[in-house]
């Protein structure tokens, strides 16, 4: 977790191609109480998986680090 922005901004690595929503990254936005969580793969696609919680490629969130938007 960073402070962005006066920001809670999360972070999960994962290695899978499409990684899904999961009760443990659930939990630790609540717990957390993070604004923002991007969970970060080695694909190419970005989607949304819930209201605060994107999945991004690495690439793609090298060129962008510190986005809260």
């Amino acid at each position: 977790m960073l402070f962005i922005d006066a920001k809670r901004v999360g972070f999960e690595f994962k290695w899978k191609d499409a990684p899904k929503l999961t009760s443990s990254i659930i939990n630790a936005c609540e717990i957390l109480q993070l604004e923002i969580c991007y969970i970060i793969y080695p694909g190419v696609k970005k989607y949304q998986l819930a209201e605060n919680i994107w999945v991004i490629g690495l690439s793609e969130y090298i060129q962008e680090p510190f986005r809260t938007s």
